[in-house]
């Protein structure tokens, strides 16, 4: 569907706080851009329900988009947004459990691969 001249774009964001709806709404407004928050969620299944359903665009880690789902930016006229980090995060114990399915999480970024690929 395409935006209309001068309406605000609809936008499926995480919930106030998240880096990536803050990313969205200040790009946006720099780039002089309308944009209203149509749908908030705290998962990314529900943001992704939204965009899948047509009712918004989203912003969202590169690897989480699924194939059916179209990665739009600067040639539909939308700004750049800046990169995103992310960081695996443990407890001091070392169960030789978690320490292999942190050697897993990491070797998955490393290899770029994305996070609803399977193993």
């Amino acid at each position: 569907e395409q935006q209309v001249a001068g309406e605000a774009l609809p936008l499926a964001l995480f919930s106030p706080g998240c880096h990536f709806r803050r990313y969205a709404l200040e790009g946006l407004a720099k780039a002089g851009i309308p944009s209203r928050v149509a749908y908030t969620s705290i998962s990314i299944a529900g943001v992704l329900a939204a965009i899948a359903a047509g009712l918004a665009v989203g912003v969202l880690m590169r690897g989480t988009v699924p194939p059916h789902l179209r990665i739009i930016g600067r040639a539909e006229g939308l700004p750049d947004l800046p990169d995103a980090g992310i960081v695996v995060v443990r407890g001091s114990r070392e169960r030789p459990a978690i320490l292999r399915l942190e050697a897993e999480i990491v070797e998955h970024f490393r290899a770029g691969r994305p996070l609803n690929a399977a193993a």
